[in-house]
């Protein structure tokens, strides 16, 4: 569903009465059609009058225990907030809202729809809303900004959640708005769990129903989460985490997030927390959009975008934290793909300009030279003439490498099994091995992996990189080179050893051209092997920590042949 097309399927409906379900998910749809068969007005809040100072406070007076119970809960959710945009609103069971809290700008900007003491929320006055909505479907309720009705409306988005009393009746709804270019997905949880926590003080134990929701959420998200005890201790976490750790839940559940993840250490080097969620959780603040990476149980490196925020009981006091995290390992490789190929680029123009610069007055000292040689009789010119020519011809061939550099040769692409080229190289390399006493061996090498490729430049990738790996490793070490089919987009190769890994900061420059570590180095055999991978419209990356080896994942598309 597109914003086009819900944009449109909300001007049909407004102007001739029939929705066009196609264009909008069954949700949307329900919430328009309801809005609009109450007569709610799509394009203002539909004025009347609110209630008086006198019928607000008797209402406030009505709901005094539910209004005591949310002071705690609401000025830990503001502080939670601080910083951000926001409206929180609180209404009784009719719709009245008796509370507005949230920032000056917000606040403000929620008047326009009629976000103010006093008025009606109901879905008859604004279109589906999360006060109305939580109300009338008696659950909570998450809209973004254009699922709204009201086109006033559709500039924020809102998440509802209704309150229960001890009897299990709906009481009131708390509300929270902000802005659509700013909302982030832990609003849903954060209210649920605030309105969980009122609930508790309003029923002796925890709401049936609320905590089914909550768990329905918490079970059924694809982001990340975990929560965290008031100890540190990993309370929760739900089934994609799971698959990061990739370690039964008995293993992680009640173990310090610290222990699990960061080898028993709680600070960096320079004193700051390592888990996000062990600092929302001592510090009591709400930590939004903050990157970070780790490796997953396979050694591959992830990186998240963390939204993480205390968790708060009836009385106020922390009990402990929790965390969602949206996985931009992807996102971050392209990024990265294309700040390298807009660098290599502008690198590959200086370099061919430069070589053809260079070559210009080479050829005119090469002729010079050579008639020296013809029109001069002087033994002793003759004896370093030889000389001169052969250190211009190895300049020359320098300078041949460096345009294949800055041009490399277009892929001659076959279908060729990946599994055969691998085991070629393992027996080409083996006397390099058997010589260094490193071992090699293949890893899941049995199935055909046939891809489209130029089998001597991937050849030359392989050994490339298993050289590499040697080199790394130290004595009676072994190589790996694993072939993986699990992705059923591409075929992938993996070149593992346990030597001395990359340093940290070296590991974003690995691909870069004349970056070496080497003491007789060139830097340029692993922006080869990027530049042919690139070629074959695959993907490489490293993966290493120092000292614990080094991983170099390659990913080529697979070739489906025709069928017969």
């Amino acid at each position: 569903m597109t914003n086009s097309d819900r944009r449109q399927a909300w001007e049909k409906l407004v102007n001739t009465g029939e929705l066009d379900r196609k264009k909008i998910n069954s949700t949307v749809a329900s919430w328009w059609s309801r809005s609009y068969e109450l007569g709610a007005n799509p394009y203002q809040p539909e004025p009347q009058t609110l209630l008086s100072q006198e019928e607000l406070e008797e209402r406030r007076l009505f709901r005094r225990e539910m209004m005591e119970c949310l002071d705690p809960v609401l000025d830990n959710l503001i502080d939670t907030l601080s910083g951000n945009p926001y409206v929180i609103s609180v209404a009784d069971d009719q719709g009245y809202i008796l509370e507005v809290r949230g920032d000056p700008e917000s606040v403000e900007q929620s008047k326009a729809i009629l976000m103010v003491p006093g008025a009606n929320h109901l879905e008859k006055y604004l279109g589906n809303n999360p006060v109305g909505t939580a109300l009338y479907q008696k659950e909570p309720v998450y809209i973004q900004g254009g699922e709204h009705y009201c086109l006033a409306m559709k500039g924020w988005t809102t998440v509802g959640v209704p309150i229960h009393d001890r009897r299990g009746l709906i009481i009131g709804a708390v509300g929270l708005a902000t802005p659509s270019r700013l909302a982030s997905t832990h609003i849903f949880l954060t209210a649920v769990f605030a309105i969980q926590s009122v609930e508790s003080r309003l029923t002796v134990g925890t709401n049936p129903e609320m905590e089914g929701i909550r768990e329905h959420f918490f079970r059924r998200s694809n982001l990340f989460i975990t929560v965290l005890d008031q100890d540190g201790r990993i309370r929760d976490f739900n089934r994609p985490f799971s698959a990061v750790s990739g370690r039964p839940r008995e293993e992680i559940i009640g173990k310090y997030v610290w222990d699990v993840w960061y080898g028993g250490k709680i600070f960096n080097d320079q004193g700051e927390y390592l888990a996000t969620s062990l600092e929302s959780l001592k510090t009591g603040r709400y930590i939004r959009g903050r990157e970070f990476s780790l490796k997953d149980h396979k050694g591959t490196l992830r990186w998240f975008i963390i939204d993480s925020f205390p968790l708060y009981d009836g009385e106020g006091h922390i009990t402990g934290s929790m965390s969602i995290l949206e996985d931009i390992t992807e996102q971050k490789y392209l990024e990265n793909e294309i700040y390298r190929s807009e660098k290599l680029a502008t690198l590959g123009q200086l370099a061919a300009s430069l070589a053809h610069e260079i070559r210009n007055p080479l050829t005119v000292i090469q002729g010079f030279v050579q008639m020296m040689e013809t029109h001069f009789g002087d033994p002793s010119m003759k004896e370093y003439v030889p000389l001169i020519m052969d250190e211009l011809q190895r300049v020359n061939r320098l300078l041949n490498d460096f345009l294949l550099f800055a041009k490399p040769s277009a892929p001659q692409m076959i279908p060729s099994d990946l599994r055969d080229m691998a085991g070629s190289v393992i027996e080409f390399m083996k006397g390099e091995a058997a010589r260094r006493n490193c071992r090699l061996s293949l890893v899941n090498g049995d199935a055909p992996m046939v891809a489209e490729v130029d089998p001597q430049q991937i050849r030359q990738v392989l050994v490339n990189l298993i050289q590499n790996a040697i080199d790394a490793s130290k004595d009676g070490q072994e190589v790996r080179i694993v072939m993986d089919t699990d992705d059923p987009r591409y075929w992938m190769i993996r070149v593992e050893d346990d030597g001395h890994g990359i340093q940290k900061e070296h590991l974003s420059k690995v691909f870069d051209p004349f970056f070496t570590t080497k003491e007789n180095g060139t830097g340029l055999g692993l922006y080869a092997v990027h530049r042919i991978i690139e070629n074959h419209r695959g993907q490489v990356r490293a993966i290493s920590r120092d000292d614990e080896g080094t991983v170099i994942e390659i990913r080529l598309p697979r070739f489906l042949q025709p069928e017969a």
